[in-house]
């Protein structure tokens, strides 16, 4: 075909991409057809093979079964417990018509993959013929320890998987409670000074929180303290006695200075003592930051709620409201 002149001619594609644009077309025709072909159809075939036993097509509905059976499990695990669940449904009925056909050994297989499946199944009462319900319970009696050890096992798993639910609820308990705890709790870090803990009269040991310990230096420093001030005192008024003129024994009275004297410096130098070894103390025990709890109430979860109603004008709104 001639190409069309002009500005916006028809060029010929070249040879590669028409396969290609016929390739693709093709596909998208084969597309829904594939997809219809790759779309559950194990039910319909269950609910078929059903409806062939019903009336009385047992062959039929035994082929029907032999073919929905012998379908591979998919990879998928939910396409896999659904095509599962259509077996575990099949295979009672399909046990009924090779029973119903004379092949007695091909149903007993059937009806034992099915109790290894489920050791708890029962059938319906009345469901299927008396035949029927003498093969299970044949291969049940045949297989009894085994399917006790598999009604045990499953047993033990359910059980296990209620233990672990129950411990996981109990852990997830456990950390919410935790979590509430640590929200409850106010954190509050103090910084201390190295200058105060120099400071005498216990005030270091009342900042590192040591109360006995500032009870003990600021009464005994204060106690000698108090000491020194007296005795010196009272030996300043005893230098300034004469004795000659007041009339007194001056070796007693230089006794008693002496005593006096004695009595102030002692004192003095356990006050001084007192002061240093209280300074170091602090020091030593010194912290610079300290972290204190303090309890809190832990607010009230924010409650969000839907909101609909009409304005003044006539007007319909919806919102959210939120309360806390």
């Amino acid at each position: 075909m001639a190409a069309r002149a002009g500005p916006f001619a028809l060029h010929p594609l070249p040879v590669v991409m028409r396969w290609v644009v016929m390739v693709s077309v093709l596909l998208a025709a084969m597309l829904p057809a594939a997809v219809a072909v790759a779309a559950p159809i194990d039910r319909q075939q269950l609910d078929q093979a059903v409806n062939r036993f019903q009336t009385g097509r047992v062959e039929e509905a035994a082929a029907l079964f032999e073919k929905l059976l012998k379908r591979p499990l998919p990879k998928d695990a939910a396409e896999r417990a659904e095509l599962e669940a259509i077996f575990r449904e099949a295979r009672p009925t399909y046990a009924a018509c090779l029973v119903g056909t004379g092949r007695a050994e091909e149903a007993d297989a059937v009806i034992l993959r099915h109790l290894r499946d489920d050791p708890f199944y029962e059938l319906t009462p009345g469901k299927y013929p008396a035949e029927v319900a003498d093969r299970f319970d044949s291969v049940r009696n045949q297989h009894a320890d085994e399917l006790e050890r598999a009604k045990q096992k499953i047993l033990d798993g359910r059980q296990q998987a209620l233990r672990d639910r129950l411990e996981r609820k109990r852990l997830a308990e456990a950390r919410l409670k935790r979590i509430e705890r640590m929200a409850a709790q106010l954190q509050v870090v103090h910084t201390r000074s190295r200058l105060i803990a120099a400071i005498p009269f216990g005030v270091g040991q009342f900042q590192n929180d040591d109360v006995g310990l500032g009870v003990f230096f600021v009464s005994s420093e204060v106690a000698a303290l108090t000491v020194n001030i007296v005795t010196g005192a009272i030996g300043g008024e005893l230098r300034r006695v004469r004795c000659s003129i007041d009339d007194l024994d001056c070796d007693e009275v230089r006794s008693q200075y002496s005593m006096l004297q004695t009595t102030s410096w002692i004192s003095l130098g356990a006050a001084v003592s007192l002061i240093a070894a209280g300074i170091i103390e602090a020091e030593v025990s010194f912290k610079g930051t300290v972290t204190e709890y303090q309890q809190r109430p832990i607010p009230a979860p924010i409650k969000v709620e839907p909101d609909v109603g009409t304005t003044d004008t006539g007007g319909l709104y919806i919102g959210v409201r939120g309360t806390f």
